[in-house]
């Protein structure tokens, strides 16, 4: 009897072995050739048939992913989900997931790369003090080629490619497409009869109601670190200077002490006397902060939309979301920004299958999971927002998304550079009066200086 393999045969052994240990027995299915004998003669007759054959083993090329915590419990065992479904549809790639924090990765992240120890994909801050320092310094891969391979150009929100692109090229793919605005506790709202603002002035008016209700914090927030203060101010600043001047001051075109902001920094300040506790702030964390108004004891807070993900089942209270109220007078801007974003460091031993991961990450099924089950939305374009399964404080966004016809802002710390972002930080400078308004928009404006002399701002204009 003479056997030979098929294509089909060396088909079944190649996938047998990607998906089976070293050493183990399976069954595979091969097309044998048979001696038989008819009407007295000797023909060969093809016949199909299981054998037993010990699986050779492979080589999986182990991806190292660094990936930011932030997601919690659920969101951590979610991206674990991700990695199993992706590697037994890869069976010849391992994901090895690390997690650090944001200011822990920052801090090691270009001279780990530099020294070759680096990941072989990262989910790292895009602003150009973090990300646009690796690229600049050629240690991240250039994603061009990727776009048009993979079509994210079609795929994807142009913030995507805006915001990892350096130097004329495009080295990352965003994602936790996000805005800032503010949160309010329904149930306070209904139990004392009031409605949500339309206007900055209305909100400062609602802030002195509540402190007549006996609520002493109407708005929640704790800046014991300083910038959840900044956040803050980037709805005054967006809401009342213009968006082609806002550009120009990103950009070092137009200077930080000009005379409308200083008033957005005044306005800002005075704010914060009507809403916030002033005595409490100070010593809170921004995530003791948060918690005021998840425990109903503030009726509001200011807050991005990556706090989507803290309302949790478990929350029995329902809460509402929506885009800061404009000040009277001015276009009302919708910030948007994107969270981190994925990147391919240059020196990776395995950069095509870098891509597949980070390409299964954007994937339909990735998407649901992200905003399912995590809470955080992908910068892809098309999606369906009504048929999600989703709390109604994130519909509210989702919402908004899918209907604003109206006019983007920035959150101004993910464009500029990290010497500026050192006095944006410290507007709780002004808060304690320690400051003037006047001093912390002067103090910007000569770290901007210093970014255009060195290169580090980020050009805006068009």
């Amino acid at each position: 009897m003479f056997t030979r393999l098929s294509l089909l045969i060396v088909f079944s052994l190649v996938l047998a072995a990607c998906a089976t240990p070293e050493g183990e027995t399976i069954v595979v299915t091969e097309i044998v050739e048979v001696e038989v004998e008819v009407a007295g003669e000797t023909i060969i007759e093809e016949k199909v048939v299981e054998v037993e054959v010990t699986a050779e083993p492979v080589e999986r090329k182990q991806i190292l992913f660094w990936d930011q915590s932030g997601k919690g419990e659920k969101g951590d065992a979610i991206v674990e989900v991700m990695i199993a479904k992706f590697e037994g549809a890869n069976p010849d790639i391992e994901i090895v997931r690390e997690v650090f924090d944001f200011m822990a990765m920052s801090d090691i992240a270009k001279t780990s790369i530099e020294a070759g120890e680096g990941p072989d994909i990262m989910y790292y801050d895009a602003g150009p003090g973090f990300a646009g320092i690796l690229a600049n310094a050629g240690l991240l891969m250039p994603l061009d080629d990727a776009y048009a391979e993979f079509g994210w150009d079609e795929k994807l929100l142009p913030i995507s490619r805006e915001r990892t692109s350096y130097n004329g090229s495009v080295y990352g793919v965003g994602h936790e497409y996000e805005s800032y605005g503010y949160f309010w506790h329904e149930g306070i709202f209904a139990k004392e009869g009031v409605s949500p603002p339309e206007s900055l002035a209305e909100l400062n008016d609602l802030c002195v109601t509540f402190r007549e209700l006996g609520y002493d914090t109407p708005m929640s927030a704790g800046w014991v670190d300083g910038w959840p203060l900044s956040l803050e101010w980037d709805n005054f600043v967006n809401n009342y200077i213009s968006n082609d001047k806002l550009t120009g001051a990103i950009s070092g075109d137009v200077p930080w002490n000009d005379p409308e902001i200083v008033e957005t920094v005044q306005m800002f300040r005075d704010h914060l006397d009507i809403c916030h506790n002033m005595n409490e702030g100070p010593g809170l964390s921004y995530e003791e902060g948060n918690s005021l108004m998840y425990s109903g004891v503030s009726p509001m807070m200011h807050g991005s939309t990556a706090r989507l993900q803290d309302f949790t089942p478990e929350m029995e209270d329902e809460f509402s979301w929506d885009v800061f109220p404009p000040i009277e007078g001015r276009e009302r801007q919708l910030i948007e920004l994107i969270g981190s974003a994925w990147f391919i460091p240059a020196d990776t031993e395995y950069p095509e299958e870098a891509l597949r991961w980070l390409n299964y990450l954007i994937s339909d099924e990735a998407v649901q999971m992200w905003l399912e089950d995590i809470g955080q939305v992908p910068t892809v374009l098309g999606i369906d927002f009504s048929t999600l399964n989703v709390r109604p404080v994130q519909k509210d966004f989702f919402e908004v998304l899918a209907a604003w016809d109206g006019p983007y802002g920035f959150l101004i710390p993910a464009y500029v550079s990290g010497n500026f972002n050192t006095v944006y930080f410290a507007i709780s400078e002004v808060a304690a009066d320690r400051q003037t308004p006047q001093e912390f928009a002067d103090a910007l404006e000569v770290e901007m200086r210093k970014s255009v002399e060195e290169g580090t701002n980020l050009d805006l204009t068009p």
